[in-house]
């Protein structure tokens, strides 16, 4: 299925649902339905780059567009948390992120920013040759040969070159985005993990949620914008 209505769409997305009756549905792949736009619903409905999904369609034919530091031309492709886009045409970047609705839009970042990507390492594996693989959140693999990283770290990665430039332990002091539960959308300080529980301040008060909907974001301090 190509489309979903939109009154049914997750809510995710940010979209108006009483405009026309279906609305683009994202690949599937590496974001989940409810954690991923379309590519042509973020250049159509957020930045206005288009009227109609044939103009997106036309403009993916004709000019360069990159997700992660690579050019697409699908436009059903899915654009996820922390993803970035980027128009060479405009010198315009934006990345993905997630309001306190747990809403899912684009704002817009420097070219800098636009070089790099946090990515949580959700598993690891040992492969041939003592290499460690790692497995993101966003599906993507990279090899490493670093030992002390770890399931629930992040780090930040270069993009398109998938290259590792920091790593940002999940360890106290920590600075995290909370990506699901009761405050999704804020950011906050890591106290401690217990078991599959993790404690964290936010506005100088301790709450617990899953250590699932932890994402670390800097050492101590957000290390990339957020608004």
């Amino acid at each position: 299925m190509s489309h979903v209505k939109r009154i049914a769409a997750p809510g995710s997305w940010m979209i108006k649902r009483k405009e026309n009756k279906y609305i683009s549905r994202p690949m599937s792949g590496k974001h989940a339905l409810q954690d991923s736009l379309s590519l042509v619903v973020v250049l159509r409905d957020f930045l206005g780059l288009a009227k109609t999904s044939r103009e997106v369609k036309k403009i993916l034919l004709s000019k360069e567009i990159l997700v992660d530091g690579r050019k697409v031309k699908e436009s059903k492709s899915a654009l996820g948390l922390f993803d970035v886009l980027s128009i060479p045409e405009t010198k315009e970047h934006y990345r993905i992120l997630m309001d306190e609705k747990g809403r899912l839009a684009p704002i817009k970042i420097d070219e800098k920013e636009s070089k790099v990507e946090p990515c949580k390492v959700i598993g690891k594996r040992i492969i041939n040759g003592g290499k460690t693989q790692l497995n993101l959140y966003d599906g993507k693999n990279i090899l490493s040969e670093e030992k002390d990283i770890k399931t629930g770290d992040t780090l930040l990665i270069s993009l398109p070159e998938l290259k590792i430039n920091k790593h940002w332990k999940a360890h106290k002091g920590a600075a995290i985005f909370l990506i699901d539960g009761s405050h999704q959308g804020e950011t906050g300080e890591l106290v401690e993990l217990q078991d599959e529980q993790a404690v964290f301040l936010i506005n100088g008060k301790k709450v617990q949620t899953s250590k699932n909907y932890v994402f670390v974001i800097g050492e101590n301090k957000p290390e990339i914008k957020l608004k």
